[in-house]
């Protein structure tokens, strides 16, 4: 199950079309009220059970993780009917090899993300009133980088749903079945 788990989750890293590819990330206001959005699962580093995401560092989210590192991932895989979340921690790098990576591999067209002006969620008069400064990526890019350690799956195909908890801090990590 841990193999499964981190499989999908590079294969979500690497193929668009995968579910697994566009994750919802859920953070906590400074209410303590629940904030999720999509994003774009951009690696995994298997070893260490991170997932790596960009975002920009202007974004609500940043504030969000930097006030309470804790956060969720969920993925929902229509086609097999499989559902998985994750538990744990993330930060935000804005320098760093995993920054400078980040920069680099962001291409012409995934960079306009970053350079916008006003920034992200600021009202604006008009649906195109933001300028786009592309000398701005290296500052307003910013690294999610996601630390699970729980991970619960629920399958709802098949004869029998099955859900499953795996507790990634104790070694090796093994399945604790659910009722699902």
């Amino acid at each position: 199950m841990p193999k499964f788990i981190l499989d999908q989750l590079g294969r979500g890293s690497a193929d668009a079309k995968s579910p697994f590819h566009w994750p919802t990330l859920g953070t906590s206001d400074p209410h303590g009220a629940p904030r999720m959005r999509t994003v774009v699962l951009r690696r995994l580093i298997r070893e260490e059970r991170q997932l790596i995401i960009y975002t920009d560092r202007r974004a609500k989210k940043v504030a969000e993780l930097e006030a309470n590192a804790a956060a969720a991932i969920h993925v929902y895989d229509t086609r097999h009917r499989t559902q998985l979340r994750l538990a744990g921690v993330a930060e935000t790098l804005t320098d760093g090899p995993l920054h400078d990576e980040a920069v680099k591999r962001t291409g012409q067209a995934q960079a306009a993300d970053f350079v916008r002006s006003p920034a992200p969620g600021t009202a604006i008069d008009v649906k195109d009133g933001f300028d786009q400064n592309p000398d701005d990526l290296r500052e307003n890019l910013a690294v999610i980088l996601f630390t699970f350690h729980r991970a619960e799956l629920l399958h709802l195909g098949g004869e029998a749903p099955r859900r499953a908890l795996v507790k990634f801090s104790v070694e090796p990590p093994e399945p604790t079945w659910l009722v699902p």
